[in-house]
């Protein structure tokens, strides 16, 4: 739990869920229009993430960064497999952002 005044921060991989960057950057996007106190980092491959981010204010963008990842794990890879890839998945950026 954060105090009165200060911003939550959440890093999230865009690339991940069962539907991707459509449904976890939406869901970033409504987020942000509904929390005045939150910023996202998403991470994942640019190209699939960018196109998804219109329809924000300049005010809501500015409260979401992002941090390239090279490549998308497979839903399939293990939770050790994730994060021995390190940064150059979309998920091991995520949580090497907060290690």
């Amino acid at each position: 739990m954060t105090k009165r005044g200060t911003n939550i921060t959440l890093a999230l991989d865009a690339c991940g869920g069962d539907f991707g960057p459509e449904v976890t950057v939406a869901a970033a996007c409504d987020a942000i229009s509904q929390r005045n106190d939150l910023e996202i980092v998403l991470t994942g491959p640019e190209s699939q993430v960018s196109a998804h981010l219109s329809g924000l204010t300049d005010r809501q963008l500015s409260r979401i960064s992002f941090v390239p990842a090279k490549m998308v794990l497979d839903s399939d890879v293990g939770p050790v497999a994730a994060v021995r890839s390190g940064d150059e998945s979309s998920l091991g950026c995520a949580i090497g952002l907060w290690a």
